[in-house]
């Protein structure tokens, strides 16, 4: 089954980091309970930008379509008191299956 992932930006002031990532931690603790995963990045050139991936099943269930339940739903509120976001965070993307040699041959060939 082909899978979703999602990219979101955040900038986040190094005196809300600590709670940041603490609630990124937890966020992503509970995601795993369904079944996604969340990595989170950060900017080498700049430390105060992260990027937030989180990959599911599908677009039904992923983070993108909305908390499960009301903890996630604070998670995800939190968040947004220790990081900005861009006014259209969500870059959303299917995976695109690459298990034989003629896929891949052909996704560079225009």
């Amino acid at each position: 089954m082909p899978r979703v992932l999602s990219l979101v930006r955040a900038w986040v002031a190094a005196d809300t980091e600590p709670e940041y990532l603490d609630t990124v931690h937890r966020l992503a603790a509970r995601l795993g309970v369904r079944g996604q995963r969340l990595w989170l990045f950060r900017s080498r050139e700049h430390p105060d930008r992260y990027i937030e991936f989180t990959e599911g099943h599908d677009p039904a269930t992923h983070r993108v379509a909305g908390p499960a339940d009301e903890i996630e739903r604070e998670l995800e509120l939190q968040l947004h008191d220790f990081a900005r976001y861009d006014a259209d965070p969500v870059q959303l993307g299917d995976e695109v299956p690459l298990d034989d040699g003629e896929a891949a041959r052909g996704a560079t060939h225009h």
